[in-house]
């Protein structure tokens, strides 16, 4: 499960679940018969499903070109014709050709379009579709706290609709997130989950990607009886589909057993019988790929001879204008001299400015922490000592004469302590002993309890992937009042009851998600206050990246914070 062959599988899996939800063509009727359809058919909205059902045929066929194609022509007519329903599906459907592509950024940019316009429309089917492609995105780029977030809110809007099919693809795909963050308990158990969900669904294909995940999961753990089960369900199926892909996964997890169960003989068997599908799969490809060269030769030969036709029937024409042409590359080339020139001189004065303000941007948060440092220090040497010298005092004089002492007395050295307390907390805001003694983690839980225990909100408080050593001091502090900026906001202005923070450290990238149940906001629109000029400025500092994940019409809100180290 943890190479390379694994994550293939997995996300093969993933994806193969992932068509079921894009509007389905009947499948007895050819891609041709579609065709003719669109060829006589005037209604946009039939239009729109014929290009989607198309789209969806060429890519079960594994043709994504063509896929892309028709699932692009269906969005244009959508937006013709203002249909905003089928263009939150068709940006849902390009953004899973370009993660079959592995074009990530695109992927991305599509299902994020999809998301937006599923939100306008309070559509609880798209959502979880377009969340779902965006935790399948993130899993691919190994961001595992963005992708269990996306599952989650996923697996939230499939509930509501009592969607069995939805689900069982959510818990699979969380199942291979927990089993790939090295939680395997948790994975086999989201995994097995699954199952119960595809009890009404009459798919063998389903069945066996479902029973073969499972399968590998417990070989990989160890539990080989049970491994062994779920193998023998899915030999049973193997009459049934016609998958090569998936016949091929099938014999490398038998062929994985075997080798756990030191039977070199069989696990011999089951990896040639691996290669030959393998090895089918390939060669159909590269059939594929030498008759599209076939064609390109055909092509660029035609191209040939009228290129040469046409060179004879000019030839006399061309030495009368041959000077006119080499005025002309001449002329072009000094143009591009000078615009190459102009070009790199702006590169080069943008560059230069960006020094410049990352030059102020550093001088004034390193002179923002160090004022921080000299008020925290001038405070708690200062003021709080002068205020604990005058209670003792206070307490002296009232214990030599407690009977001759004004009333009031008393209510003095209550304000005292009052004031004392207040001081003593706005020195800890200024600069905490915990985050220079014990680290980022202890003084993150540290400022949670105190801010979000003394406003009675519930939080939760995670950190993964850390080790014993600490990270650099610029960082830390950094991280630390970025979180301090985000939990004010939440006590100002969200009326959370509940908070959480994650926080990852994974492949040299700090990674926080930090969520709360408020009553968010519009991302779009929201007008930027001193606080959160602040949190991007430290962000753009460490040369990190923030996204919001909120607005007004879903409940919560989400911060997503990278920090490459």
């Amino acid at each position: 499960m943890t190479g390379t062959k694994s994550i293939n599988n997995w996300i093969h899996l993933v994806i193969t679940c992932l068509i079921v939800l894009l509007p389905l063509a009947d499948f007895a009727q050819t891609i041709e018969q579609l065709k003719k359809k669109v060829a006589t058919e005037k209604k946009p909205v039939e239009l729109i499903k014929l290009h989607s059902d198309i789209g969806t045929e060429y890519y079960r066929k594994g043709d994504f070109v063509s896929s892309h194609e028709h699932f692009l022509e269906s969005l244009k007519i959508a937006e013709k014709i203002g249909d905003e329903h089928n263009c939150a599906v068709s940006y849902n459907n390009l953004s899973i050709v370009y993660l079959n592509t592995e074009k990530y950024e695109k992927a991305e940019f599509y299902a994020k379009k999809s998301l937006n316009l599923s939100k306008k429309l309070n559509d609880k089917e798209h959502l979880a579709n377009a969340y779902n492609t965006l935790g399948n995105i993130h899993y691919m780029k190994m961001e595992d706290s963005l992708s269990l977030h996306f599952y989650k809110k996923a697996i939230h809007y499939r509930k509501i609709m009592n969607d069995s099919l939805g689900l069982f693809i959510q818990y699979k795909n969380l199942g291979a997130l927990y089993f790939e963050m090295g939680d395997t308990l948790k994975g086999i158990d989201y995994m097995e989950g699954s199952l119960s969900y595809l009890k009404s669904v009459d798919d063998n294909l389903e069945w066996f990607s479902a029973y073969l995940t499972v399968a590998e999961a417990h070989v990989y753990q160890g539990n080989l009886e049970k491994g062994k089960d779920y193998i023998d369900s899915c030999k049973m199926l193997l009459p049934r589909i016609s998958a090569h892909q998936m016949i091929d996964d099938y014999y490398y997890v038998l062929h994985q057993y075997y080798q756990k169960k030191n039977n070199h003989e069989q696990a011999l068997v089951s990896y040639k019988l691996y290669e030959k599908y393998k090895d089918s799969v390939e060669n159909l490809e590269k059939h594929q790929q030498i008759s599209e060269l076939g064609v390109k030769y055909e092509t660029e030969k035609k191209e040939q001879r009228i290129s040469l036709q046409n060179k004879l029937l000019k030839e006399e024409e061309h030495s009368k204008n041959l000077i006119l042409i080499i005025s002309g590359i001449l002329l072009f080339l000094l143009l591009t001299t000078f615009f190459m020139y102009r070009y790199i001189q702006k590169n080069r004065m943008v560059r230069l400015e960006k020094e410049h303000t990352e030059a102020i941007l550093t001088e004034i948060i390193n002179t923002e922490e160090k004022e921080r440092n000299r008020i925290a220090k001038d405070l708690h040497d200062g003021i709080v000592q002068d205020i604990t010298s005058l209670k003792f005092m206070l307490n002296a004089i009232q214990a030599e004469a407690p009977t001759k002492l004004h009333p009031s007395l008393s209510q003095l050295n209550e304000e005292i302590d009052k004031i004392s307390s207040e001081v003593r907390e706005l020195s800890y805001q200024m600069m905490p002993i915990t985050l220079k003694e014990l680290g980022l983690l202890k003084a993150l839980e540290e400022m949670m309890n105190r801010n979000l225990n003394h406003n009675k909100i519930d939080f939760e408080f995670n950190a993964l992937g850390f080790s014993d050593e600490r990270l650099p001091e610029k960082i830390e502090v950094t991280v630390y009042r970025i979180c301090q900026e985000l939990i004010n906001n939440t006590l100002k202005h969200s009326s959370a009851t509940s908070v959480s923070l994650l926080v990852q450290l994974h492949q040299n990238m700090l990674q926080l998600t930090f969520e709360d149940d408020g009553v968010g906001f519009d991302v779009e629109n929201v007008k930027k206050g001193i606080g959160l000029d602040s949190l991007t400025s430290r962000i753009a500092w460490i040369k990190g990246s923030l996204e919001f994940d909120s607005s007004e019409i879903t409940k919560g809100t989400t911060a997503f914070i990278r920090i490459p180290l």
